[in-house]
C-alpha cells in the first residue's frame, strides 16, 4: 500500500480594478472584502479542481460593492501573471492566502 499526500500549488492573484461605480457607494474596507472574496473563490476548490479565473469575479462582486471593472490575474511564482485557467493535476489542490493577494486601482485617500 502507497500513500501520498496533495501537492498545495500556491497561487498568486492580482485585481486590478480600472473603475469605481459612481453610483454606489464605495465601503472603506473594499480591499479586504475584495480578498475575502477571492478567499472563498478557493475554499470551494478540492483536490484537482483547476482554477477559473473568471469565476473569480462573481466571489468578489457578491462580496463587496462600488466596484464597476477590474481585471484579473493569476501565478504560480509571482512574477508571470496571466488572465487565463490554470490546471490542476488530480493530485494537487490550489490555495491562496491573503498575502499573495495583490489588489490594486483603489485608493484608499479616496473613500
Amino acid at each position: 500500500m502507497k500513500f501520498s499526500r496533495p501537492e498545495v500549488v500556491s497561487m498568486y492573484v492580482k485585481v486590478d480594478v480600472t473603475m469605481l461605480d459612481t453610483e454606489e457607494e464605495l465601503p472603506a474596507s473594499v480591499i479586504t472584502m475584495i480578498k475575502k472574496g477571492v478567499g472563498n473563490y478557493f475554499a470551494t476548490l478540492s483536490l484537482g479542481d483547476d482554477v477559473i479565473t473568471q469565476r473569480l469575479y462573481g466571489y468578489i462582486y457578491s462580496n463587496t460593492t462600488g466596484l464597476g471593472k477590474m481585471i484579473i490575474a493569476i501565478s504560480i511564482d509571482g512574477i508571470s501573471f496571466s488572465e487565463s485557467n490554470f490546471s490542476i493535476s488530480d493530485t494537487q489542490y490550489a490555495a491562496v492566502t491573503n498575502t499573495y493577494i495583490e489588489v490594486t486601482g483603489v485608493r484608499l485617500g479616496s473613500l
